[in-house]
Protein backbone atom coordinates (compact mmCIF):
# COMPACT_ATOMS: atom_id res chain seq x y z
CA UNK A 1 0.00 0.00 0.00
CA UNK A 2 1.22 3.44 -0.63
CA UNK A 3 -0.32 6.68 1.14
CA UNK A 4 0.36 10.28 0.46
CA UNK A 5 -1.77 13.42 1.53
CA UNK A 6 -1.50 16.83 2.91
CA UNK A 7 0.05 17.46 6.33
CA UNK A 8 -0.35 20.96 8.37
CA UNK A 9 1.13 22.83 5.46
CA UNK A 10 3.26 19.96 4.40
CA UNK A 11 3.00 16.46 2.58
CA UNK A 12 3.05 13.01 4.11
CA UNK A 13 4.26 10.11 2.29
CA UNK A 14 4.25 6.35 2.85
CA UNK A 15 4.74 3.03 1.34
CA UNK A 16 4.73 -0.48 2.94
CA UNK A 17 4.85 -4.26 1.57
CA UNK A 18 4.15 -7.15 3.66
CA UNK A 19 5.26 -10.69 2.74
CA UNK A 20 4.98 -14.27 4.68
CA UNK A 21 8.00 -14.38 7.29
CA UNK A 22 8.57 -17.94 5.23
CA UNK A 23 7.64 -17.78 2.26
CA UNK A 24 7.67 -21.76 2.80
CA UNK A 25 4.71 -21.07 5.21
CA UNK A 26 2.00 -18.34 3.26
CA UNK A 27 0.05 -18.35 6.28
CA UNK A 28 2.28 -18.06 8.60
CA UNK A 29 3.62 -14.50 10.42
CA UNK A 30 4.09 -12.03 8.21
CA UNK A 31 7.30 -9.30 7.93
CA UNK A 32 6.90 -5.64 7.08
CA UNK A 33 9.12 -3.10 5.37
CA UNK A 34 7.81 0.28 5.53
CA UNK A 35 9.25 3.94 3.94
CA UNK A 36 7.80 7.16 5.57
CA UNK A 37 8.74 10.69 5.06
CA UNK A 38 7.19 14.33 6.15
CA UNK A 39 7.97 17.42 4.20
CA UNK A 40 7.32 21.12 5.05
CA UNK A 41 5.16 20.01 7.92
CA UNK A 42 4.50 22.51 10.44
CA UNK A 43 6.27 21.20 14.10
CA UNK A 44 3.38 22.74 16.46
CA UNK A 45 0.15 21.04 15.55
CA UNK A 46 1.90 17.99 14.32
CA UNK A 47 3.28 17.63 17.88
CA UNK A 48 0.15 18.86 19.44
CA UNK A 49 -1.58 16.22 17.40
CA UNK A 50 1.07 13.56 19.12
CA UNK A 51 0.45 14.43 22.74
CA UNK A 52 -3.26 14.39 22.31
CA UNK A 53 -2.90 10.73 20.72
CA UNK A 54 -0.48 9.38 23.32
CA UNK A 55 -2.50 11.08 25.76
CA UNK A 56 -5.76 9.15 24.49
CA UNK A 57 -3.62 5.50 24.41
CA UNK A 58 -2.49 5.52 27.93
CA UNK A 59 -3.87 3.88 30.55
CA UNK A 60 -6.43 5.74 32.92
CA UNK A 61 -3.86 5.18 36.06
CA UNK A 62 -0.67 6.42 33.50
CA UNK A 63 -2.53 10.02 33.35
CA UNK A 64 -1.81 11.28 36.71
CA UNK A 65 2.07 10.47 36.55
CA UNK A 66 4.80 13.47 35.02
CA UNK A 67 7.16 12.55 31.98
CA UNK A 68 10.06 10.49 33.51
CA UNK A 69 13.50 12.28 32.58
CA UNK A 70 16.38 10.12 33.82
CA UNK A 71 19.07 12.35 32.62
CA UNK A 72 19.76 16.29 33.08
CA UNK A 73 20.87 18.69 30.50
CA UNK A 74 24.35 18.30 30.99
CA UNK A 75 26.95 16.07 29.68
CA UNK A 76 30.78 14.70 30.49
CA UNK A 77 33.44 17.40 30.54
CA UNK A 78 34.36 17.72 26.85
CA UNK A 79 37.55 19.79 25.88
CA UNK A 80 36.55 23.33 24.65
CA UNK A 81 32.78 22.85 25.51
CA UNK A 82 31.33 24.19 28.58
CA UNK A 83 28.25 22.39 30.04
CA UNK A 84 25.60 23.39 32.42
CA UNK A 85 23.57 21.60 34.62
CA UNK A 86 19.68 22.08 34.04
CA UNK A 87 17.53 21.30 37.42
CA UNK A 88 14.35 19.42 36.04
CA UNK A 89 12.11 21.42 37.19
CA UNK A 90 12.72 24.71 35.53
CA UNK A 91 10.36 27.90 35.56
CA UNK A 92 10.38 27.70 32.23
CA UNK A 93 7.42 26.65 30.14
CA UNK A 94 7.85 22.33 29.69
CA UNK A 95 9.82 21.39 26.18
CA UNK A 96 6.84 19.96 24.92
CA UNK A 97 4.53 23.05 25.73
CA UNK A 98 7.00 25.52 23.97
CA UNK A 99 7.79 23.18 20.99
CA UNK A 100 3.57 22.72 20.74
CA UNK A 101 3.64 26.26 19.54
CA UNK A 102 6.41 26.17 17.11
CA UNK A 103 6.12 26.98 13.49
CA UNK A 104 9.03 26.13 12.50
CA UNK A 105 9.03 23.60 9.11
CA UNK A 106 9.76 19.78 9.87
CA UNK A 107 11.21 17.66 7.37
CA UNK A 108 11.75 13.39 8.32
CA UNK A 109 12.79 10.72 6.38
CA UNK A 110 12.72 6.98 7.96
CA UNK A 111 12.89 3.18 7.14
CA UNK A 112 10.76 0.45 9.36
CA UNK A 113 10.92 -2.85 8.71
CA UNK A 114 9.67 -6.18 11.34
CA UNK A 115 7.33 -8.83 11.87
CA UNK A 116 3.71 -7.85 12.02
CA UNK A 117 2.54 -8.21 15.60
CA UNK A 118 6.11 -8.71 17.01
CA UNK A 119 7.38 -4.93 18.42
CA UNK A 120 10.12 -6.19 19.36
CA UNK A 121 11.53 -7.59 15.84
CA UNK A 122 10.83 -3.67 14.66
CA UNK A 123 14.55 -2.20 13.25
CA UNK A 124 14.72 1.14 11.43
CA UNK A 125 16.60 4.45 10.65
CA UNK A 126 15.58 7.84 10.25
CA UNK A 127 16.94 11.23 10.17
CA UNK A 128 14.86 14.99 10.82
CA UNK A 129 15.75 18.38 9.85
CA UNK A 130 13.35 21.31 11.06
CA UNK A 131 14.07 25.09 10.91
CA UNK A 132 12.07 28.61 9.21
CA UNK A 133 11.05 29.29 12.45
CA UNK A 134 11.66 29.21 16.20
CA UNK A 135 11.67 25.54 17.49
CA UNK A 136 11.63 26.24 21.20
CA UNK A 137 11.79 29.05 23.11
CA UNK A 138 13.58 27.66 26.87
CA UNK A 139 15.09 30.87 28.41
CA UNK A 140 16.32 29.61 31.46
CA UNK A 141 18.36 26.67 29.85
CA UNK A 142 19.64 29.37 27.40
CA UNK A 143 20.65 32.08 29.59
CA UNK A 144 22.34 29.79 31.78
CA UNK A 145 24.24 28.19 28.73
CA UNK A 146 25.11 31.37 27.68
CA UNK A 147 26.29 32.54 30.48
CA UNK A 148 28.41 29.47 30.89
CA UNK A 149 30.17 30.57 27.83
CA UNK A 150 30.87 34.17 29.12
CA UNK A 151 28.12 35.51 26.91
CA UNK A 152 25.46 37.98 27.26
CA UNK A 153 22.26 35.97 28.41
CA UNK A 154 19.66 36.89 25.99
CA UNK A 155 17.76 33.93 25.97
CA UNK A 156 17.52 33.59 22.78
CA UNK A 157 15.26 31.43 21.12
CA UNK A 158 16.30 27.42 19.48
CA UNK A 159 15.48 27.62 15.72
CA UNK A 160 17.43 25.01 14.01
CA UNK A 161 17.53 20.98 14.79
CA UNK A 162 19.59 18.11 13.23
CA UNK A 163 18.68 14.21 14.32
CA UNK A 164 19.70 11.02 13.28
CA UNK A 165 17.99 7.85 14.74
CA UNK A 166 17.68 3.91 14.77
CA UNK A 167 15.02 2.15 16.08
CA UNK A 168 15.33 -1.05 17.79
CA UNK A 169 11.95 -2.72 19.23
CA UNK A 170 10.35 0.03 21.27
CA UNK A 171 13.53 1.90 21.78
CA UNK A 172 14.76 4.82 19.52
CA UNK A 173 18.21 5.77 19.53
CA UNK A 174 19.32 9.02 18.97
CA UNK A 175 22.78 9.20 17.55
CA UNK A 176 22.98 12.86 16.91
CA UNK A 177 21.05 15.58 18.48
CA UNK A 178 21.87 18.74 17.51
CA UNK A 179 19.89 22.12 18.49
CA UNK A 180 20.94 25.73 17.46
CA UNK A 181 20.27 29.52 18.19
CA UNK A 182 21.87 32.50 16.78
CA UNK A 183 24.85 31.67 19.00
CA UNK A 184 24.43 28.37 20.91
CA UNK A 185 24.67 24.38 19.82
CA UNK A 186 23.11 22.00 21.81
CA UNK A 187 25.19 18.91 20.99
CA UNK A 188 23.13 15.58 22.22
CA UNK A 189 22.80 12.15 22.21
CA UNK A 190 20.60 9.20 23.94
CA UNK A 191 17.49 7.44 23.77
CA UNK A 192 13.35 7.72 23.84
CA UNK A 193 11.04 4.73 24.84
CA UNK A 194 8.12 4.18 22.73
CA UNK A 195 5.38 4.38 23.79
CA UNK A 196 5.59 5.59 27.49
CA UNK A 197 8.07 8.19 25.84
CA UNK A 198 10.83 8.27 29.02
CA UNK A 199 13.21 9.74 27.69
CA UNK A 200 17.21 9.41 28.88
CA UNK A 201 19.59 11.82 26.84
CA UNK A 202 22.65 13.65 27.91
CA UNK A 203 23.53 17.06 26.62
CA UNK A 204 26.76 19.46 25.92
CA UNK A 205 26.38 23.18 24.63
CA UNK A 206 29.34 25.28 22.94
CA UNK A 207 29.32 28.87 21.45
CA UNK A 208 28.90 29.19 17.71
CA UNK A 209 30.86 32.63 17.08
Amino acid sequence: PQVSGDCHGGRLTASASIFPTDSREPEGPRDFDAKFALSGVTLGPLITDLRRKLASDRPAEEKTKAPTVDAPLNGPPTPGVSNASVPATSTDMSTADSASKSLAKLDVGMTLAGTIGNTESRRGRGTANAGQGTLLSLPLVTRLAEASNFQLPTGEPLDLLQASFFVQGRTISFEELSIFSASLEFLGFGTLAWPDMNLDMVFSHRATN
